[in-house]
């Protein structure tokens, strides 16, 4: 089975879903991760365009702990909002992976970006089954003949922010997967340092390891990645990882 991760910015992934990747990359499933923007505000050091390169070697560095594909869409940082090129690109990439499950950031989101890209997923992942839209690229991918399983990743600042958080329906256990995910985030050096210097001493492992523990209590396991599954029409209702990977729901609701 593909599936496709689709992230704001190089290293959100490792943060929200790297340990059900890693989990469906070790049941031999083919594994893609897209970003949207290549971060390139990134810095305070370096001009946008040189981030922008660093930032995509590091996220194929950390693809490549888990074998899977790294995609960039060509949208800039803090520049797509909702970019008609950036998500035609989006909807050629779709085609080229043909995803069965597509992870999504969430649609509501501490910071604008995350929920700009959620949109723009949402909307690829039905444009890309729509037969009369062109892509624009050279050498186009067929259509997809069906519409992916979409699921938004739980964000981790969500109750601070908000205060009233929509609840994930998914979790999945990544207690056996959390040190994978470390090491996946750990190839993200130059925002290991950028994060050090903006906010002081954060330990990103430290973070991710908090918010999987926090994810993991609601589970009842020692560490998790929450979701939530878009079910409205077109996308289908099924909740496709339980059977994939044993996750637990929560979700009754039949719409």
């Amino acid at each position: 089975m593909n599936i496709l991760a689709v992230e704001a910015h190089p290293d959100d992934v490792e943060f929200l879903c790297a340990g059900t990747l890693a989990r469906l990359a070790a049941l031999g499933h083919a594994i893609s991760i897209l970003s949207v923007t290549g971060g390139e505000y990134g810095s305070t050091t370096l001009n946008p365009q040189q981030v922008r390169e660093l930032r995509e070697r590091e996220a194929r560095d950390a693809a490549a702990v888990i074998g899977a594909q790294f995609h960039l869409a060509n949208g800039w940082d803090k520049h797509f909002i909702f970019n008609e090129p950036v998500r035609n690109r989006m909807v050629e990439i779709f085609r080229r992976i043909q995803p069965a499950i597509i992870f999504a950031l969430s649609p509501r989101d501490y910071v604008l970006d995350h929920d700009f890209s959620s949109l723009l997923a949402r909307d690829a992942a039905s444009a890309a089954s729509t037969v009369t839209l062109q892509s624009g690229e050279l050498d186009p991918a067929p259509p997809l003949t069906y519409i992916p399983y979409l699921y938004y990743c739980e964000p981790m600042w969500q109750m601070d922010v908000f205060g009233d958080p929509v609840p994930s329906s998914t979790y999945v256990d990544i207690t056996q997967t959390m040190e994978v995910k470390k090491r996946m985030l750990a190839c993200h050096v130059s925002q290991v340092e950028f994060m050090r210097g903006r906010f002081g001493e954060p330990d990103m492992a430290e973070i991710v390891e908090s918010f999987g523990k926090r994810a993991g209590k609601a589970a009842g396991c020692v560490c998790a990645e929450g979701f939530r599954q878009h079910k409205a029409p077109p996308f289908p209702a099924e909740d496709v990882l339980v059977k994939l990977v044993g996750a637990l729901t929560t979700d009754t609701r039949t719409d």
